[in-house]
């Protein structure tokens, strides 16, 4: 794997930004400037070579690209725009790529800003999930401007194992939401008929079986739904119910800039709304099936072992 000729910085190491930043570091063998609000979060730098730095402003100020993966649009906002902000360290130069779920318009509020500077501000985005993320197997989308840069593809290629160029500034966003988008309707439409086929008198185990021999076969249904729901393993540590709701809402603003309409995502927003409502805003996003048991008023569907085929 190629050495970049350029300091790298990671600001947000969460459950996806962590293991990201680790893979980076061991995979080139370089000590990456890193910083969160969670010190708990940096307290083992020593252990894969990474420097603490005190704030966003100083991770810039060491580095010449600087990756971000945080909760939302307002985080990333107060990391590049704020008091303490990469801003702050902006030079002809400094790109920052974020790898953040959030809106586009963000990502090209952030450049105009940096562009006074010299910087600029490109967009990735990540999917398969934290599994993934700590193997370094990830799929990530990029804008073209991220495929295009030599530099900045040596790191990224260290946390993954596929990288898809799109298009234009913000264009790796958008294919994320999309994806959010129908992963959030499928896995809400594949939780209501697997909650009806089993009340309607359908074993689980042959229900599903049955379902992914037929035309309604898919990957939600194979990876995200068969893995989980039967084993009733449907608790947090993985994507959340209030991540979907984030990423729906999302996807719901973007069509609104656009002047499109977005029926079935209102709809998922409120089967998962209801769950929400029921306790499991932080569990994993297949518990909606869970809201959609107590609204038959029957028991909860398995568990079972496993689904044969």
């Amino acid at each position: 794997m190629a050495i970049p000729r350029k300091r790298l910085g990671f600001i947000g190491l969460g459950a996806m930004g962590k293991p990201m930043a680790q893979n980076i570091a061991k995979r080139l063998d370089i000590a990456i400037n890193i910083y969160d609000v969670n010190a708990e979060a940096m307290a083992d730098s020593n252990e894969w070579g990474a420097v603490v730095s005190s704030s966003p402003a100083d991770v810039a100020a060491s580095s010449d690209i600087v990756f971000t993966m945080l909760p939302a649009d307002e985080h990333l906002l107060a990391v590049a725009l704020g008091a303490d902000g990469i801003i702050q360290s902006a030079r002809d130069g400094l790109t920052l790529v974020d790898f953040s779920t959030l809106g586009p318009a963000t990502i090209r509020e952030i450049d105009a800003k940096f562009r006074e500077s010299g910087a600029r501000c490109l967009s990735a985005a990540v999917t398969l999930g934290v599994p993934r993320a700590i193997e370094g197997t990830l799929s990530i989308y990029v804008d073209a401007a991220v495929h295009e840069d030599d530099d900045i593809m040596a790191f990224v290629r260290g946390c993954s194992s596929t990288v898809l160029p799109i298009g234009d500034l913000g264009s790796a966003k958008v294919i994320k939401l999309v994806n959010n988008f129908l992963t959030g309707v499928g896995n809400a439409a594949i939780a209501e008929v697997i909650a009806l086929g089993v009340k309607a008198g359908v074993p689980l185990e042959t229900l599903l079986r049955l379902l992914l021999k037929g035309s309604a076969a898919s990957f939600l249904m194979e990876k995200d739904v068969t893995e989980t729901v039967p084993v009733g393993d449907l608790g947090p540590g993985r994507f959340s119910t209030d991540f979907m709701v984030k990423d729906l809402k999302l996807a719901q603003e973007m069509a609104r800039q656009h002047g499109h309409p977005t029926h079935f995502a209102a709809t998922a927003l409120a089967a998962y709304n209801g769950s929400r409502s029921y306790g499991h805003a932080n569990d994993y996003v297949g518990s909606v099936i869970r809201w959609y048991e107590v609204a038959a008023n029957m028991e909860p569907v398995g568990p079972i072992e496993k689904v044969q085929p």
